[in-house]
């Protein structure tokens, strides 16, 4: 794991937190995806090396004078977001509606339950999406 701090002397760290998913999502506890920590003279975020092949994150370290800011900011919902919801409740409501127009027509057809998932599903989306948060270090 390539999360380990190499501190420079007389250097003492402050925080240092590790994301170690839960064991039902299916990642390795090998693949750490975040984790960070803070010294009293850097910053240490983390950095995927392009050329490495098994084991690419590691640390970046960033002195303390380089760091300008740091900001958790919300990221709102993309466009491919907001188009798999606007889609899937379209289908649904119509594929809902065209079904009930049969049926009050008197033509007897079943209620498909994916028809009413569909929009459920569409609007769901918009919640599990929002509050998706960056950490942004400028520096």
């Amino acid at each position: 794991m390539a999360f380990t701090i190499q501190a420079e002397p007389g250097e003492t760290i402050l925080i240092h937190e590790v994301y170690v998913p839960p064991e039902n999502a299916g990642i390795d506890d090998d693949q750490h995806r975040f984790a960070f920590a803070v010294s009293d003279r850097a910053l240490y975020v983390p950095h995927r090396k392009w050329y490495a092949w098994g084991d690419a994150w590691s640390f970046r370290r960033i002195p303390l004078s380089r760091v300008k800011s740091v900001t958790l900011h919300t990221s709102p919902p993309g466009w491919g977001w907001r188009l798999l919801n606007v889609s899937l409740a379209a289908v649904g409501l119509l594929s809902t509606w065209s079904m009930i127009t049969s049926i009050l027509a008197g033509f007897g057809q079943e209620i498909d339950v994916n028809s009413i998932f569909l929009p459920a599903v569409g609007l769901l989306l918009l919640f599990v999406y929002r509050g998706r948060s960056v950490l942004l270090v400028s520096f």
